[in-house]
């Protein structure tokens, strides 16, 4: 219960003792000519990130858009709450009406709707929800099970604080999610442009695969390079070693008595298909897989960037499990520049690469930050100072 009283102390409370749930609904009678932004599961990209939104008037909305959130809600999944498909309503969200799939909580005058924000994505609270779950094909809580959950709540001044320090942390996340993800895109056009119109060139030829630099030549996939099925490796032959066991999926062991040199590549044969991996060092490539046996002394990393741009998953087959005929893929036309350019080509977009790896470590280093942070401040293990004159009550 909430202490009136006495301000200064953590205690144990229920979130319903200080928040609403699902406090006010769109009813049958709304003005069918009533236009408003629709927010469904599918709307929450990330968790936190709400995206890709939907204007409706009433009239014509899905049945399950019901739920009115305003500044500051907040709004969970209850189906498979463990996708962690929630989010903080923002001033930018304004005239929203999200899914009856969603909870909506709204803070009462005890708690801080940021803190509040920080304690529905701390992992103890995904714990719970997972533990509550019911139904096997879409495992769902009850608001009632939301509204016993147990945490410690702090007085509303350091709520603040602690809020604040973890959001800002939240927002030094996002700004490196949206880094890497506009780095991804610029990749991807520079990719396509460099692929097919190289660097520097003035004049091109039309050909069946289309407008390529005059210098460039049209080739047989297989005189590219030539694809490889990888190989039958028995679970009880794979020992611990130095060497990088290889799927389509990427690295799953290490082994020592067998392995192909590299620097090599690696994509999907079966299953998974249209993943490439440039590999530097040596590795030994599963049967489900297919390696590069034959360069013909071109530069693997161009022939990385070229595979991935490629699109190998156009040439899958069959309804179950697709698998990739590398005969077929052999007998491509394919446009190829020359090895000094292929070097040129591969350099600019390893760099990119590279600078995504930062941005990934950094993000890593963020995430692990924040998790540590929520550990200790979200639990009174850490106290903080509350006397900074910026941060007031409300």
């Amino acid at each position: 219960m909430v202490d009136e009283k006495n301000h200064t102390k953590w205690g144990n409370i229920r979130l319903e003792e200080v928040v609403e749930f699902n406090p006010e609904s769109l009813s049958g009678k709304t003005d069918k000519d009533y236009k408003f932004e629709y927010i469904d599961i599918a709307s929450i990209e990330r968790t936190g990130v709400i995206s890709g939104t939907r204007e409706f008037k009433f009239i014509n909305a899905p049945s399950r858009a019901r739920r009115v959130v305003e500044m500051g809600d907040i709004i969970i999944s209850t189906v498979r709450p463990y996708l962690m498909a929630f989010a903080q309503i923002k001033a930018q969200h304004d005239n929203m009406i999200c899914s009856t799939g969603f909870a909506v909580l709204r803070s009462k005058k005890h708690i801080d709707n940021n803190f509040l924000y920080q304690i529905i994505i701390c992992n103890p609270f995904v714990e719970y929800l997972k533990s509550k779950m019911t139904g096997s094909n879409y495992p769902a809580v009850k608001v009632n099970d939301l509204k016993h959950y147990t945490f410690s709540l702090p007085p509303l001044m350091e709520q603040q604080k602690i809020a604040a320090i973890l959001s800002s942390v939240d927002e030094a996340i996002e700004k490196t999610e949206q880094i890497i993800e506009q780095t991804e895109k610029v990749k991807k056009g520079l990719m396509q442009q460099l692929l097919t119109k190289g660097i520097g060139h003035t004049e091109f030829k039309k050909t069946a695969i289309g407008e390529i630099p005059v210098e460039w030549e049209i080739k047989d996939f297989q005189h590219l390079m030539i694809l490889q099925r990888g190989f039958d490796l028995p679970v009880h032959k794979r020992v611990q070693g130095d060497n990088p066991l290889l799927s389509a999926n990427g690295v799953t062991d290490y082994i020592d008595q067998y392995k192909v040199e590299g620097p090599g590549i690696i994509t999907g044969r079966s299953g998974t298909i249209g993943k490439v991996h440039y590999i530097a060092e040596n590795f030994w490539p599963l049967n489900t897989s297919l390696y590069i046996k034959e360069m013909y002394n071109n530069d693997p990393r161009f022939l990385y960037y070229f595979l991935i741009n490629f699109k190998l998953e156009r040439f899958a087959t069959g309804t179950g499990v697709p698998t990739l005929n590398r005969n077929i893929v052999h007998q491509e036309n394919v446009a190829i520049p020359s090895v000094n350019e292929q070097k040129h080509i591969a350099a600019r977009l390893t760099k990119i690469d590279e600078n995504v790896e930062y941005e990934v470590k950094y993000l890593n280093q963020l995430k692990n930050l924040k998790k540590s942070l929520m550990q200790v401040l979200l639990t009174g293990k850490v106290r903080v100072p509350i006397d900074d004159p910026e941060v007031v009550e409300t």
